[in-house]
């Protein structure tokens, strides 16, 4: 997979075309983890971390995502590339 390093607003731009299911990387004061989108919103993500996902043989939408902002978001994969957010 390719990786190109972006701007923090190149990186929101990405994210606000990005579809549910697409791979993020969130890094919060407490935890950095992989997680899915669920739903692009105004100001932010829902998103599933990928831990929760892993064994989940349930029907579509039963599990319920949180909320992240736009600024988490430390890398997206879209289209075989990795987008990293420029420190």
């Amino acid at each position: 997979m390719d990786e190109e390093r972006i701007s923090q607003a190149e990186l929101i731009e990405r994210l606000h075309k990005c579809m549910a299911g697409e791979r993020v990387v969130v890094v919060t004061a407490e935890a950095r983890y992989p997680a899915r989108v669920q739903h692009v919103g105004a100001t932010g993500l829902k998103v599933i971390p990928e831990p929760e996902l892993e064994g989940s043989h349930g029907a579509p939408g039963d599990l319920e995502g949180h909320v992240v902002s736009f600024g988490d978001v430390e890398s997206l994969e879209l289209d075989g590339v990795r987008y990293l957010r420029e420190q």
